[in-house]
């Protein structure tokens, strides 16, 4: 940051002193309200829907298994 940047900080956090307001608490404020956006963010990423599950059981399970063909034992 400049010193031209900084100063312009400086009488910014200084006209919100003079109307009331905490800088301090208000960046608290927003960093709590950063954290709950994230929270919700992630819990709606964890959420399975039943297109998620179908797929997986799909690939787990389906996908996956291996088929003997009694026909081919027979010929061994």
């Amino acid at each position: 940051m400049f010193l031209a940047e900084a100063r312009v900080e400086l009488m910014r956090l200084n006209l919100l002193r003079a109307n009331g307001v905490c800088p301090a608490t208000q960046l608290k404020q927003e960093k709590e309200l950063d954290k709950k956006r994230k929270e919700l963010s992630t819990q709606a990423k964890d959420e399975l829907t039943t297109k998620d599950v179908v797929d997986l059981y799909l690939t787990n399970v389906i996908e996956d298994r291996i088929v003997i063909d009694s026909r081919r034992l027979a010929m061994l």
